[in-house]
C-alpha cells in the first residue's frame, strides 16, 4: 500500500479526526461502528476520509 501526501498534513489530519470523532454526534456514530469490526486505526483513517470528501 503506497501512502501518498505530506506525512505532517496526514498527521494533523488523523489527530484532528481523533477529536472530531469524540465531540461529533455523526462521525462518533461511523467511528464506533466501524471501530467494533475493525478497530481504531482502520477507523480513524475512514473517519478521515469521509471528512475529506
Amino acid at each position: 500500500m503506497k501512502k501518498d501526501g505530506n506525512k505532517k498534513i496526514n498527521w494533523i489530519m488523523i489527530k484532528i479526526t481523533n477529536t472530531a470523532s469524540r465531540n461529533d454526534v455523526r462521525l462518533k456514530k461511523y467511528y464506533t461502528r466501524i471501530s467494533k469490526r475493525h478497530g481504531h486505526h482502520l477507523a480513524i483513517t475512514r473517519v478521515a476520509n469521509k471528512m475529506k470528501g
